[in-house]
């Protein structure tokens, strides 16, 4: 009877142990196949993280194309110009120039763009493809109408036809070069009189300095020039002057560029007087330096202004 017990009992403590060591191998097994589900070429994690990626690129792509949309909606159905483009780009990637934007876009004639974090690489064809518009028909500009860039007043200083591309426009303020922002409160601007030549001049890197804190494609900058005068009808020869400025001209004193051809100077190598809000006085810059602001003239694209 006690043999009986006993091997009843070893029978019992085998199945247990055999028991065990299946349940173990089961779930190893069980782990094994979790972890490759999860881990691997086509694990839950890493379907998990391409899906954020394309979710996340989606998004961007349909920021960008609402934007190209808006901008074809201001230029009222007409397709957009490259400058245009390049402006709704900057806002979501890294900065690209008009120069490596190919005439017309398209998958075989493609541009990798990179997102601002440098999380994502986007190309262009899939937020526009096709071709631009290179004119702005239809945009007219007069001496005097008032225009924004980026939130900066100016006044148009020449006509601008519809058939022109560019307009020519004054800042409606002195620049503050401490801020790169028009003021009413502007620093002025000493020329440097060791060299009466504009191009050597600090003045030349300040208008430079400005042009490019408005974010945009400029085709000429400068200082506004006795030929500009010219245009406003405000004089008729260099040694004659009108009595006063139209209203979007008057400041107290500002920095004037003079390259004309009549005159007995190189006109490669301009020189800078100033003009005084109450009339136009021209004066070299070593007779009177200390009150004049700085006031840049540039000619852009009618499609870079804002409204």
């Amino acid at each position: 009877m006690k043999n009986f017990k006993k091997k009843a009992l070893n029978s019992r403590n085998g199945i247990t142990l055999i028991s065990l060591v299946i349940t173990i191998i089961v779930l190893l097994i069980l782990a094994g196949i979790s972890i490759s589900m999860l881990s691997g070429d086509n694990g839950i994690l890493y379907r998990t993280t391409i899906a954020k990626t394309k979710t996340d690129k989606a998004q961007i792509i349909e920021k960008a194309k609402l934007g190209i949309l808006a901008q074809v909606t201001d230029n009222k159905g007409k397709k957009i110009t490259k400058a245009q483009l390049i402006t709704v780009l900057n806002t979501y990637f890294k900065p690209v120039s008009t120069s490596s934007i190919p005439d017309s876009i398209s998958t075989t004639n493609d541009v990798e763009l990179t997102t601002i974090d440098e999380k994502y690489t986007i190309n262009l064809s899939e937020i526009y493809s096709g071709n631009f518009t290179t004119t702005d028909e239809g945009i007219a500009y007069v001496i005097g109408d008032y225009v924004t860039i980026n939130g900066e007043g100016f006044y148009v200083i020449e006509n601008s036809p519809t058939s022109q591309t560019t307009v020519k426009i004054l800042s409606a303020k002195n620049v503050n070069t401490s801020t790169n922002k028009q003021s009413d409160n502007a620093n002025s601007v000493i020329f440097d009189n060791s060299t009466s030549v504009y191009a050597n001049s600090s003045i030349k890197g300040l208008v430079d300095s400005y042009v490019s804190s408005l974010g945009v494609d400029v085709e000429t900058s400068k200082l506004m020039s006795i030929e500009d005068l010219y245009t406003l009808g405000l004089v008729a020869h260099y040694a004659e002057t009108t009595d006063g400025l139209p209203s979007f001209a008057k400041l107290p004193a500002y920095w004037l560029l003079d390259n004309e051809e009549s005159l007995d100077y190189d006109p490669e190598e301009p020189l800078v007087w100033f003009v005084s809000g109450g009339g136009i006085t021209l004066q070299e810059p070593y007779n009177n330096w200390s009150n004049c602001g700085l006031r840049p003239v540039i000619e852009i694209l009618k499609s870079n202004i804002s409204n």
